[in-house]
């Protein structure tokens, strides 16, 4: 990376203990250009950090004294927090972290909330609501409204499903694949909604230097990465083939409507009915139509052989990953492509991790 001949942006990551936090601060700690500050709630928790060579601060932004102390010299706050609790709760923790950062931080130019794609309703089986969409919305609102009354720059990055050194699904992807030798991973063709911690790093440093404008982002690889790249790059990993089969994704155009919801558990119910009060349905239809009867049981013994195959471990398909769609939102520009830019650094990360754990 060539050098910077400005005094590096200090950066401060709340929530840097969790998963996603903890190694996007090891990535961007290879840019010369950015002092990352780790922010932890307590000190058990800031073990990997620190034995990674962090010196991580530790408390919580309960009001704006507590942010002058903790990031009152940094420019940049990114916010990985995930608060617990119900709704209101939840809802109450994330406005007093946003305020207090907001108002206490004095060198503070911008904030970086990491949000999550799962404000929208992607799939068509996904619920009309979902408390984690919604409560990730409400603070998404919540910064930027409050950002900009007080005069700071914000960014909403909303995060596909992240890949990474430390991160649980690919931990259990490279775990399944490692257990399942010569078996085939049953997909969907078409993009996947994934994003490696490579590129949350390279985002927020981004965002840091104002290198794309303020504003409301989908966080996804640029290019997209398929299932089946997906697959292979971990299957590359392991040094085993990558098998697959893959099914075409569902047809037609997904329209993100209450209505279209509310029709579709209307006809689940409905097909519900139909299944209890089947002997119902099926005389019926012998007395209507003995064509539609015929179909009719046609059908049901190949939905229930279809169950008996789901059910079955020795005969169900492996499918590890998500439905393929396409993540509405806008996207960030110039990010790299991690296909070609990306195995150095994670080669590093995996090294420096791999230290860190046999280290006594």
């Amino acid at each position: 990376m060539p050098p910077s001949s400005r005094s590096p942006v200090k950066i401060a990551v709340l929530g840097a203990n969790g998963q996603v936090g903890s190694e996007t601060c090891l990535y961007l700690r290879r840019y010369p250009d950015v002092e990352v500050v780790p922010i932890s709630r307590s000190l058990p928790n800031s073990v990997l950090l620190r034995r990674c060579g962090f010196s991580p601060r530790i408390g919580s932004l309960k009001d704006e004294a507590a942010a002058r102390e903790l990031i009152g010299d940094c420019e940049v706050v990114v916010d990985f927090t995930l608060p617990k609790g119900t709704t209101e709760q939840m809802r109450a923790t994330n406005e007093q972290i946003i305020r207090s950062a907001l108002l206490g931080g004095d060198r503070l130019k911008t904030y970086v909330y990491m949000s999550t794609m799962a404000v929208h309703r992607l799939q068509r089986d996904d619920p009309i609501y979902r408390a984690y969409g919604a409560t990730k919305r409400h603070a998404e609102k919540y910064a930027l409204k409050t950002a900009r009354a007080a005069g700071k720059e914000a960014y909403v990055l909303r995060l596909a499903q992240v890949h990474g050194e430390v991160q649980s699904v690919s931990r259990n992807s490279l775990r399944d694949l490692a257990g399942r030798p010569g078996v085939p991973a049953t997909m969907v063709s078409g993009p996947s909604c994934t994003v490696f911690v490579f590129s949350v790093a390279e985002a927020i440093r981004k965002a840091a230097l104002r290198e794309f404008a303020p504003g409301t982002y989908t966080l996804i690889s640029e290019p997209s990465w398929s299932w089946r790249d997906i697959h292979t790059y971990y299957a590359g990993r392991l040094g085993v083939e990558p098998l697959v089969v893959e099914r075409p994704p569902p047809r037609g155009r997904f329209q993100h409507h209450v209505l279209s919801g509310v029709m579709a558990a209307l006809r689940h119910e409905l097909g519900q009915w139909a299944y209890r009060n089947r002997d119902i349905v099926d005389f019926l239809l012998g007395k209507l139509s003995p064509s539609l009867q015929l179909g009719l049981r046609v059908k049901n013994a190949r939905a229930r052989m279809a169950r008996g195959i789901a059910t079955d471990p020795a005969l169900k398909p492996w499918t590890p990953y998500l439905a393929a769609f396409v993540v509405p939102g806008r996207r960030i520009p110039g990010l790299t492509d991690t296909r070609a830019g990306m195995e150095t650094a994670a080669a590093e990360v995996r090294a420096l991790l791999d230290r860190v754990h046999l280290a006594p």
